[in-house]
């Protein structure tokens, strides 16, 4: 009897959420400790909008001349007697110039950075006046530039810039001329460095520029690829302090020397973290005229220690503009004379700025405590109606350290709470089948109790210690249970252990590599190779079933043809070729220098450039897409589904969607070129109505109808179509009536119902008809390829995992999937998500599919992103959803054993009426979510064992973020089919009680 309701279900449901939703407890701990997170308020400061600006001043200098020596940690600078090391009193020329010129002239200063300690975000704090942090939120969806109030735009045209290609990423269009050198090989420490060198004193000699930025990358290169203490870092200080006097000599009075560190580097030349040598780095300050605080009392005019993101508001009162509306800085008061200057009133400037975006910023979001933000407001109150310039600083830094604590720190006790509690939940969910009914109990409540206290500690750190304790308790409870119960690891026979080891071990090893950067770049290959090693492995293992004959004279080729294991054997042999030819649809990452492939922004502008290149890709992509059709209607047809006329409501679920995603394909690809200039208005909205239509038409689709048809078997025992049109069921529950005299005089004439045979995969496959065409519409009529390679390989596995599993003793009455094929499965959805043109790199997100039959821009950012995450995640939703994919891991061995034996249970629907189906079901999906959760676990260890890594920012970091955007696909998608599927059995079950009503009437 099915039972999808009740008690027991309702227990399953919630045995199989509660993991779910502590494992995101978990994560959204980790998380809250490792991703750094700020908000841009998008406001931009000016003298016109009533911001408050300097009073009039006049200063000895009015252009400057921006140094930055990348990774010019402060003991590079400062000369001094010590330890022989190469680094030790190289950059001579700060020396020089403050004993000859005097303080007044020239000043040292320590210049702290914040973490991360990175390239891109100390650029953006420079400059911003703010904390960068590795997420920041930003309203321009499809951008990686600066988008909110900084110097440059302040300062306005004028800038010239040579080095770091960085900075035209950050701020393109900034510049009155630029000369960008290429700066990811960190082992070339000369091309950056010699390319500003051949630019530099020519840009000097001319007086059309305000400002020149010149960012030098030997010395941090030099750091990376030797260490601080081999003689090259001495060489290449050499060279920076031979520029430096050749500045120097050919600047003119009337211009600002500034040098700068943008961060250190440890001992091993690494940068990234918050160590003191990371952190701290150089400001040198030198004016031929003069105009500085001279009363300093030592001859290396060492001045105090200055704040990055100090330099905003100093280059802003520099240049008389307004100070950028995100500043926290604090104007360096040592570079301006307090006799020609008035400090009181630069201060009175400074703080309002401050109070104006502090409190915008906490009315916006309301991330400050409550308390401490009123006791701040008030202090910066108390500054401004004062005159005491140290007050005022003081209030500043106030303010500056408050934003600190919220935005530019590891919250290592979060990192740790929510490491251990998702590796508790992992082993709770493996373990918990072998639990006694006592143990589980107590488990499951002080699961929930974890997960409710740790929940309260996301928002409340106290409770952090309590989290941190129960989740010791559960994951000793668990540990101590899989210890007593290994002995139940004996019932696996000696080869499916082999196989479920090797398997395993395979999928692990895999998942350890993410804490090399070399793995994380170059992962599309390394996931390939893993995943054809699995399949080879599986390969060698079914040819050791091949008995061959005793001699070769009674060697048949009829009988080779004919053997049970030719057909796995062909398929394992087009399942490596075809995890071969996916690595063609891979896209490049833009650390893979090497690299040249495929690229759908590409192939879509090679539809504007050559028509006939164009219309070549258009026509496999549509031969492609009937492929896919075809074969869906292929599985259906063989379920016996469509058997009959069909009804308008099937039509509209499944054939109308195609016919406008095939007609959106062809119009949108063929009107850029085709159309004529004056109608390419009107016909590209015509294109987008019809993805629109598309859309609206799957969204009001009833997609949980049972394709059954029914029909008669009269006298000569042949089917015939019976009933046709709409209300099929009705029509056959009438039919029964006025049938009733046939049933009491025997079989014949009994009416038969296709579809029972597959009635879950065959409602399943309904809904992936409709996802996968809009998943293609999202990811390019290109990527159709791949998609169906994807089908492909999918039905080979289910076919060849099926025969290893009939042929292993120990599952073959098995209704559980083993965890090997789920790992299998796993890998297969990681090597598609490349293989469907993605990688873990933001540079790649693929920005198109937010436009997909969207004309404009977006009102808002929800839809884009959902329509960019549908692109990128399309092989996790596959995988999880289709039904030729999860749900058939443990429906297709069923209706194949038809095939090969007389079992009870060869059909979906008998195999419904079994007590063990929902232990079945609830058991597959749980090995599935916790497998991604065991790639999600090792992503968190990586990140947290190497947050202070030089590659944190830029490979580690977002590895960890598109895994958790992964996972997150997955649960969800999981729960909805889990939901999906109680949906279908509850129309089987009610459809089964009315027809067993209607026959005993």
């Amino acid at each position: 009897m099915l039972s999808c309701t009740g008690e027991p279900q309702f227990k399953r449901i919630c045995i199989f959420l509660l993991p779910i939703i502590s494992i995101w407890v978990g994560i959204a701990l980790y998380s809250k400790g490792f991703l750094l997170t700020r908000h841009e308020l998008g406001t931009f400061n000016s003298c016109e909008n009533g911001t408050k600006c300097w009073e009039k001043h006049e200063l000895p200098y009015n252009k400057v001349i921006l140094v930055i020596i990348d990774a010019l940690r402060f003991d590079f600078a400062k000369y001094g007697e010590g330890v022989d090391v190469p680094y030790r009193n190289k950059l001579k020329v700060f020396r020089d110039l403050a004993r000859n010129e005097g303080c007044g002239k020239a000043r040292l200063f320590r210049f702290h950075a914040d973490a991360p300690t990175t390239t891109m975000q100390r650029i953006k704090g420079m400059f911003t006046g703010g904390f960068p942090t590795f997420i920041d939120i930003s309203n321009n969806f499809a951008s990686s530039h600066i988008t909110e109030d900084n110097i440059l735009d302040q300062v306005g045209g004028r800038i010239v810039f040579m080095g770091d290609d960085t900075w035209m990423t950050l701020f393109p269009g900034r510049f009155e001329r630029s000369y960008p050198f290429p700066s990811f090989d960190v082992k070339d420490l000369h091309t950056v460095d010699n390319g500003i060198l051949k630019h530099l004193f020519n840009e000097i000699k001319t007086k059309d520029w305000n400002l020149i930025i010149a960012h030098f990358l030997g010395v941090d290169h030099c750091g990376h690829r030797y260490g601080p203490l081999h003689p090259e870092m001495g060489s290449k200080l050499e060279q920076m302090d031979e520029m430096l006097r050749l500045v120097v000599e050919r600047m003119d009075d009337e211009t600002l020397l500034l040098v700068m560190g943008d961060h250190g580097m440890t001992q091993t030349g690494d940068h990234g973290g918050d160590s003191v040598d990371e952190t701290t780095s150089a400001l040198f300050a030198y004016s031929p005229l003069g105009g500085f605080d001279g009363n300093l009392g030592n001859d290396l005019c060492l001045g105090g220690v200055v704040q990055q993101v100090d330099l905003v508001p100093t280059l802003s009162y520099i240049f008389n503009t307004s100070i950028p509306s995100s500043n926290l800085g604090t104007i360096v008061m040592d570079l301006f004379d307090p006799n020609t200057t008035n400090h009181q009133d630069m201060l009175h400037v400074n703080l309002d700025q401050a109070e104006t975006y502090l409190t915008n910023y906490n009315q916006q979001f309301n991330i400050f405590n409550t308390e401490d933000f009123l006791t701040l407001k008030n202090l910066l109150q108390n500054a401004k109606s004062g005159q005491n310039p140290k007050h005022m600083i003081s209030a500043l830094e106030r303010a500056r350290e408050l934003c600190k604590l919220v935005w530019a720190c590891f919250n290592v006790p979060y990192m740790v709470v929510g490491l251990l509690f998702v590796a508790t939940q992992c082993l709770w969910c493996v373990a918990y089948t072998y639990f006694t009914k006592r143990t589980q109990k107590l488990s499951v409540f002080l699961t929930a109790l974890t997960t409710v206290i740790s929940m309260v500690s996301i928002f409340h750190q106290k409770f952090i210690t309590f989290s941190l304790f129960s989740t010791i308790c559960l994951f000793i409870l668990t540990v101590t249970n899989i210890l007593h119960n290994f002995k139940t690891f004996k019932k696996f026979t000696r080869n499916l252990f082999l196989q479920f080891i090797l398997v395993t071990l395979v999928y692990l090893t895999h998942q350890a590599l993410y804490a090399s950067n070399s793995f994380v770049i170059n992962e599309d290959k390394i996931q390939q190779y893993f995943f054809t090693s699995v399949i080879f492995f599986l390969f060698m293992k079914d040819l050791t079933k091949m008995t061959p004959p005793k001699t070769t004279k009674n060697i048949k080729f009829t009988k080779l043809l004919t053997h049970h294991l030719l057909l796995p054997c062909i398929l394992y042999l087009m399942l490596l070729i075809i995890i071969r030819v996916s690595s063609v649809f891979q896209i490049c990452r833009p650390e893979q220098h090497w690299c040249y492939k495929f690229s759908t922004q590409e192939s879509t502008s090679g539809l504007e450039e050559s028509f006939k290149v164009g219309q070549t890709q258009l026509n496999s992509s549509l031969v492609s897409l009937f492929f896919i059709i075809g074969l869906i209607y292929f599985i259906l047809k063989s379920s016996g589904n469509l058997r009959n006329k069909l009804s308008p409501a099937v039509v509209n679920m499944y054939i109308v969607p195609k016919i406008c995603c095939v007609i959106y394909v062809v119009l949108n690809n063929t009107g850029v070129t085709n159309f004529q200039p004056k109608n390419q208005h009107q016909d590209r909205k015509k294109v987008l109505k019809l993805g629109k239509l598309k859309l609206y038409i799957i969204l009001l689709s009833n997609y949980q109808s049972l394709l059954l048809s029914v029909y008669k078997l009269p006298q000569g025992g042949q089917y015939r179509d019976e009933l046709t049109g709409e209300d099929l069921i009705a029509k056959y529950f009438q039919k029964l009536r006025d049938d009733n005299d046939v049933l009491e005089r025997g079989r014949k004439g009994l009416p038969a119902v296709f579809g029972l045979y597959r009635v879950l995969s065959s409602a399943l496959l309904g809904f992936n008809g409709i996802l996968m065409f809009v998943l293609l519409m999202l990811l390019g009529p290109t990527h159709s390829h791949s998609m169906l390679l994807l089908c492909t390989c999918t039905w080979m596995l289910l076919e060849v995992t099926t025969d290893n599993r009939y042929h292993s003793r120990s599952n073959k009455k098995s209704h559980t999937v083993p965890w090997g094929v789920v790992a299998i499965w796993t890998m297969s959805s990681s090597v598609w998500w490349f293989g469907t043109g993605h990688q873990a790199s933001v540079t790649t997100l693929p920005w198109h599919a937010a436009f997909v039959a969207v004309k404009g821009n977006h009102p808002t950012v929800v839809l884009p992103a959902v329509m960019v995450g549908a692109n990128v995640f399309a092989s996790q939703v596959l995988h999880t959803v289709i039904p030729v994919l999860l749900p058939l891991l443990l429906l297709w061995p069923i209706t194949r054993r038809r095939q090969r034996d007389n079992s009870v249970c060869d059909n979906e629907f008998d195999f419904m009426t079994l007590q063990c189906f929902w232990n079945s079901i609830h058991d597959l999906f749980m090995k599935h979510t916790m497998l991604h959760c065991m790639k999600m676990f090792c992503c968190m260890v990586a990140s947290f064992i190497l947050r202070r890594h030089l590659m944190v920012w830029q490979i580690f970091a977002p590895r960890y973020l598109f895994e958790l955007l992964s996972f997150f696909v997955v649960c969800l998608t999981s729960v909805f089919i889990y939901f999906f599927i109680i949906r279908v059995v509850c129309c089987v079950e009610r459809w089964v009680e009315k027809t067993n009503k209607i026959l005993r009437n």
